[in-house]
This record gives structure tokens, C-alpha cells and sequence, in this order.
């Protein structure tokens, strides 16, 4: 079954609040008509006990039946509106929680390897989660919002039937009160910001710790953990949550209790003038007095709601947005998919460096025809790895072109290159499923027979129906329940049931003891044997690459040398030779 991958991001935030109200306009337009109804409602609740109050005071034994039925009616409306409000979100929020989290997970795996490098794998799941968790929050808090500015609006519009002198106080208040304390909510979103970007930080370095338990446990350095890395990042966002409370305490709180302190008293002795000169009846009074202590809590509520909900949410989705958008690879529209390869592959005046001022690698050529057995080697840092990360479309190249089959793979997707090719890496990553999962993920129509049959050639079959699941054995996170032979042999299955016209073995068996590499050299040796694949090997012993179809030998990111293992080891002055004297003499790997 295929899904098809969301869209990406739009640059600016900006434009994804205007796409995203465009596809569940419905959702919104629902949302704004009942924040309406609501409003309504509820000050029809105070209008209909103003006039029960005036209709006894002025018979205390006239029925009420009909007066109360209106109440009781606009009480029960009130919250059937808030349930309908409720039966939107059950229609849409699981919809939204779905293709947000959908689009932003994309979003993030169009970044390119080197940047999930440089990021913790913690920050990157905490930004994604904060992302669709902020959305839906800040969905809810605009929607009640939205109730309270209609409910001011309502309150100033039905106390123009009552009383105008009342009406006029109350929108004084109301257009000194929005702009001031706004001005201070404006400012405190600062804070929030900074606040949401340290506390993403800290939840990425709390994750962080998680996934290596077990070298801080190991290392006994649990005390470190805390001092080095968790407690000053903690310390960090519990200075920036008291400044942005205290900045609502002084300043947000004061000014409003300020102004509404002032507006009551006036509000009180005005409407107490006008009952004693007989312009206002009890119900009337009553009605009044309600209203200006409804709109200051509904007032306060609002701010409160901007404050201590908006705000944070707004801060926290913005933080994780700008995170999510920063040097995405793939942004480009018509990017296209690989056709089928047979496997040829050419360097051309291919320059790259991982900083401004130094580069690996610079106009670097080279071709290799499809079916080639291609070693690569050279000593620490010579380019052997970024040789193959560039060509993984690890991270943009910073000039020059690879292709394959003379396709050039910048106007190619980094998914459609990485599916024409089987990468088997020296540190082998599995995910917390079964066996059978891990290894169908290459491909997910082959039978367990096939697999089965991979696992044979790689001399993993006997190892897996020992396990008590067998295939349905689940390796646990990043395949910590296999020793490293088991994860390399899995690796190499995982390969051969890829079958891609391309191979790529990143000293696959540097970590592992001789009687395991031997055993697993003996089945990497086979695949490379029966297979029409172009085969790259980066190996730590030159000696597993003497049947190599050609070496290329690389010293300070340049190809110094390249030829068949027999034709390098005579050239007494090669790099080549020197790295196999010194590995033989001394039995360590070059």
C-alpha cells in the first residue's frame, strides 16, 4: 500500500496558518458561529433573570411558568452549544492531529542526514510533538477567545437597552483597558518565545540522556549528567518561565486590577444614582451590576487565556516551525524519481567542505562502470566517508555534479537515490520491531520465504530460529537485544533482499572481533561474488579488498591513486603500499 508524501512547509509561517484555514475552513467557520451562539445565549440567560426579578417585584404572585421556561431554554442552548463545539473537534481534531503530524514529520526527513547530525534526535522529536500539540491548543484557546470578545461585544450591545449612561462606562473602560493591557501582553510574548525555545532545548536534552542510558549508567556518571548538561539547561528555562510570570505579575496584573478597581466605582455609583431616582428597576439593576462583573472576568479570562495559552502555544509553534524550516535540502518543486540504473556512477569537479574555509574535497572526478568492484581507502580523515555521504546526498554539494547512469542526482530526490542502493553501514541501526519488519522495510512485498533465503546467504537463519519469537523476535531500540556479528549479518540479509544495482559497505566490519569478522568478511565476500551490483567497500583491513576490481587510494580529500590491488602494491613509493607494509608489520588496520 502507498501513501503519498505531504507537501513541504511553506517558507513562512504566515502562509501555513493561511493554507491551513483554507483546508478546514469549514472546521473554523463552525467554530466562529458557535463562540457566537454561545455569547448569545448566555446573555440571553442575564436578560431573561432580569425579567423574572422585575415580574416578581412587581407581583409577587403572578406565575412565572413562561419566564421560566425562556430561562430554562436559553440555559439548555447555552451548553448544547458548547457540546456541538465538542462534536466539531470529535469530527476534526483527530483529522488534524493526523495530517499535521503527517506534513511535519516530512517536512523534517527532507532535512539532509548532515543536519540530523547536528541535531539530537530528542530536540527533533520534542519540535515535532510541540508542533502539532501547539496547533491544537492554540485552535482551543483563539475558539474561547473568540467566545469572550463576543460576550464583551453582547454585554455592551444589551446594556445600550437598559442603560447608555452604564453602556458609555463601560466602553470607556473597555477601549483604555484592550490597548494597555495588550501593549503588555505584546511585550511579554518576548519572553514566551525565548521560553519555548529553552524548555524544547531542555525536553531535547532530557530525551537526549534517555537514549544513551546506558553509557551514563555504565560510565557512572549520573552525578556528571545532572551538573555538565540537565541542571544548567533547567536552571536556563526556570529563568525564563519567572520572567515571563513575573513580567504578568507586575505589570499584566497590577494594570488590571487597576482599571477595574476605578471602573467599579464608578460603574457602582452611577447605577446606584440612577435606581434611587427611580431610572432603573430591580431586574434592571440587577442586569447592570451582572454585566460590568461579567465583563471584567470575561476581560480578565481573556487575557489570561492570551496569556497563559495563546501565547505560549503561539511561542512554541513558531520556535518549532523556524527549527523545522532551517536548511531543509529538498525544497525545490520537481524533483524527480530515479528510473531504473544499471549502476554507473561519476564524480564531476564534485567540491564540498563542511565549513567555509576548508574543504575536503575540490573538482574531484571520477567514474565507475556499472558492475565495478570498487575499494575505497586512505588514512583517518582523508574523505573516504564524505566520499560516500555525497553521494547519499548526505548534504548539498557545495559545487560540481555526481550521476548515475549520467543522471545528475541534484534534480533527483534523496528517497528515489537511496532506493537504488544498499547501504550497509559500520554502525547498523534496526528499530524497535520484529526481525521480519526490520529486514522488509527494503522491501515490503517480499515473502518470508525471500527473506528467509537472504538470511541463509548472510549465515543469520540458525541465529534467528534459536531466538524464542524466531522472526517475530523484536530487536529492541536501535537493535540493542543483537550482538554486533548479528546486527552486521542482519545488515548484509537486509542487502540481499534489496537486490538495488548498487552497493555501499562502510567498513562493515571494523567493530566486530576476528573470528566474527571472519565469518562475516565470508559473507560479504559471497555477496560481492554473486552479485551484478557496482560495489563500493570502504574496509579498515586492505586485505578484504585484494579482489577488488580497482582501489581508489584518497590522502587530504584527492584520489592519489587508483588501480587493481596487483598493480598498486608495486609501486614502492604509493600510498597504497605504505598503508599495506604498515598494517602487515604491525597487525593493525590502516
Amino acid at each position: 500500500m502507498s501513501t503519498i508524501i505531504p507537501a513541504a512547509l511553506p517558507e513562512k509561517l504566515a502562509d501555513f496558518y493561511r493554507l491551513f484555514a483554507k483546508k478546514y475552513a469549514w472546521y473554523f467557520i463552525g467554530l466562529v458561529f458557535i463562540a457566537l451562539l454561545s455569547a448569545l445565549f448566555r446573555l440571553e440567560v442575564d436578560s431573561e433573570l432580569r425579567h423574572i426579578i422585575d415580574s416578581v417585584h412587581e407581583n409577587p404572585h403572578a406565575p412565572m411558568i413562561a419566564l421560566l421556561i425562556y430561562f430554562v431554554l436559553h440555559k439548555t442552548m447555552h451548553h448544547v452549544v458548547h457540546f456541538l463545539q465538542k462534536l466539531l473537534g470529535v469530527f476534526y481534531k483527530p483529522k488534524i492531529l493526523q495530517n499535521v503530524t503527517e506534513t511535519v514529520y516530512a517536512q523534517v526527513m527532507r532535512h539532509s542526514l548532515h543536519w540530523f547530525d547536528s541535531h539530537r534526535s530528542g530536540e527533533i522529536s520534542a519540535k515535532i510533538q510541540d508542533f502539532q500539540d501547539s496547533l491544537l491548543g492554540l485552535i482551543n484557546g483563539l475558539f474561547y477567545a473568540l467566545s469572550r470578545v463576543f460576550i464583551v461585544v453582547f454585554s455592551l450591545i444589551y446594556l445600550c437597552t437598559v442603560s447608555i449612561h452604564a453602556t458609555v462606562v463601560l466602553l470607556i473602560f473597555t477601549i483604555i483597558y484592550v490597548p494597555i493591557v495588550g501593549l503588555f501582553v505584546k511585550r511579554q510574548m518576548d519572553a514566551e518565545k525565548e521560553c519555548a525555545t529553552v524548555r524544547q532545548e531542555a525536553f531535547g536534552t532530557i530525551n537526549d540522556s534517555i537514549s544513551n542510558v546506558f553509557s551514563i549508567k555504565t560510565m557512572g556518571k549520573l552525578s556528571w549528567e545532572f551538573a555538565l548538561k540537565l541542571t544548567p539547561i533547567l536552571k536556563k528555562w526556570s529563568h525564563y518561565e519567572g520572567k515571563s510570570r513575573k513580567y504578568h505579575a507586575y505589570y499584566v496584573d497590577v494594570t488590571d486590577t487597576l482599571l477595574v478597581v476605578a471602573m467599579g466605582i464608578v460603574q457602582i455609583a452611577l447605577v446606584a444614582d440612577l435606581y434611587r431616582k427611580g431610572l432603573l428597576t430591580p431586574g434592571e439593576f440587577t442586569f447592570v451590576v451582572v454585566i460590568t462583573l461579567q465583563l471584567h472576568r470575561e476581560l480578565s479570562e481573556l487575557i489570561d487565556n492570551v496569556v497563559f495559552l495563546c501565547n505560549p502555544k503561539l511561542a512554541s509553534l513558531k520556535a518549532a516551525y523556524s527549527f523545522i524550516q532551517l536548511d531543509v535540502l529538498e525544497t525545490e518543486t520537481g524533483l524527480k524519481s530515479l528510473p531504473n540504473i544499471k549502476g554507473k556512477i561519476e564524480y564531476r569537479n564534485v567540491s564540498f567542505g563542511y565549513d567555509d574555509k576548508n574543504d575536503v574535497f575540490k573538482n574531484l572526478n571520477i567514474t565507475i562502470m556499472p558492475g565495478e568492484k570498487v575499494g575505497i581507502v586512505g588514512p583517518s580523515g582523508a574523505g573516504k566517508s564524505t566520499f560516500i555521504k555525497a553521494f547519499l546526498k548526505y548534504f548539498p554539494l557545495s559545487g560540481g555534479d555526481i550521476l548515475m547512469d549520467d543522471i545528475s542526482i541534484s534534480g533527483i530526490s534523496q528517497e528515489s537515490v537511496c532506493q537504488h542502493i544498499a547501504l550497509i553501514p559500520q554502525d547498523i541501526p534496526f528499530f524497535h520491531r520484529s526481525i521480519l519488519d526490520n529486514i522488509r522495510m527494503v522491501n515490503p512485498h517480499a515473502s518470508t520465504a525471500q527473506i528467509q533465503q537472504a538470511c541463509q546467504k548472510a549465515h543469520i537463519h540458525d541465529d534467528i530460529m534459536a531466538m524464542p519469537e524466531k522472526y517475530h523476535t523484536i530487536l529492541g531500540e536501535r537493535g540493542m537485544k543483537l550482538s554486533g556479528g548479528q546486527r552486521q549479518r542482519l545488515a548484509i540479509a537486509r542487502a540481499l533482499l534489496k537486490q538495488a544495482p548498487i552497493i555501499i559497505l562502510d567498513e562493515a566490519t571494523s567493530a566486530l572481533d576476528s573470528p566474527t569478522e571472519r565469518l562475516i568478511q565470508d559473507s560479504l565476500d559471497r555477496m560481492i561474488l554473486n552479485t551484478k551490483a557496482t560495489t563500493l567497500m570502504i574496509a579498515h583491513r586492505l586485505s578484504t579488498l585484494s579482489k577488488m576490481d580497482r582501489i581508489i587510494v584518497f590522502e587530504n580529500g584527492k584520489i592519489v591513486q587508483d588501480g587493481a590491488h596487483d598493480i598498486l602494491i608495486l609501486e614502492p613509493n604509493g600510498l597504497y603500499k605504505k598503508l599495506w607494509d604498515s598494517q602487515n608489520a604491525t597487525g593493525h588496520s590502516a
